[in-house]
């Protein structure tokens, strides 16, 4: 009976790692040669790009709203792919999107506003905010990549 209750324990063990995303690791020690179990977190590059430090606390926060691991997962979308992001605003999806493309091999393209719609004051500030977020990405393509702009026109 002892022998199965230590069996019981062990196998236990084995199965609460894996419920948490954690895989068990071996190495021998030297004092007496016995295997230590050592966790390891397993990588998901999604789930990496998601908690990106580089995102900020209020799009966090917006995660529990909008759910991006199961929205992408949804889409299929995979780290080699090319993903064209339609007329990103604040870059919330462009900071989960264009990491995880790029440790891929992937390549994200922003189709932002066709500026020849537009003129004026409408067209400057327009202007602005594409040039804002062109700079906030090509300043960090260690994380974001070489991100791809396209004009795209209702």
């Amino acid at each position: 009976m002892q022998l199965r209750t230590q069996f019981t324990l062990i196998i236990s063990s084995f199965l609460l790692a894996a419920c948490t995303g954690e895989a068990p690791t071996y190495e021998a020690s030297e004092a007496n040669a016995e295997p230590v179990v050592e966790t390891v977190l397993l990588a998901d590059p999604l789930e990496q790009a998601i908690q990106g430090t580089w995102r900020s606390e209020t799009a966090r926060l917006r995660d529990t709203a909008r759910h991006p691991y199961e929205t992408l997962q949804f889409f299929n979308i995979k780290p080699d792919d090319t993903v064209i992001e339609i007329w990103p605003g604040g870059g919330w999806y462009t900071d989960i999107l264009a990491p995880y493309l790029a440790k891929g091999q992937g390549q994200l393209i922003a189709a932002v506003w066709d500026l020849s719609r537009f003129e004026g004051d409408r067209r400057d500030r327009i202007a602005a905010r594409i040039e804002a977020y062109k700079k906030r990405y090509e300043e960090a393509p260690e994380i974001f990549g070489t991100l791809k702009l396209s004009a795209f026109s209702a």
